[in-house]
């Protein structure tokens, strides 16, 4: 099944730091993550990563220790 990851709006990091860690975890490019850090400013999310659910948790929690706010959905719900 499909999975979602999103990244979440917070008043703690700079569009840099999003950038920085969209590059790191994800190997995302300077003006995608800047794209995604300016999205997620003013929509209060922004969907990073589709994939298994498996795949998803693990970057998840890779967020989550670095202090990112993200969750996980699918057709069944949040994660």
């Amino acid at each position: 099944m499909e999975s979602r990851l999103y990244l979440l709006n917070d008043d703690i990091h700079s569009f840099n730091e999003v950038v920085f860690v969209l590059k790191r975890y994800l190997g995302y490019p300077t003006l995608q993550g800047a794209s995604i850090a300016e999205i997620v400013h003013t929509k209060g999310r922004c969907e990073v990563k589709n994939g298994p659910f498996e795949d998803l948790e693990l970057l998840k929690e890779m967020l989550i220790k670095e202090g990112f706010n993200v969750k996980i959905e699918n057709d069944y719900g949040l994660h």
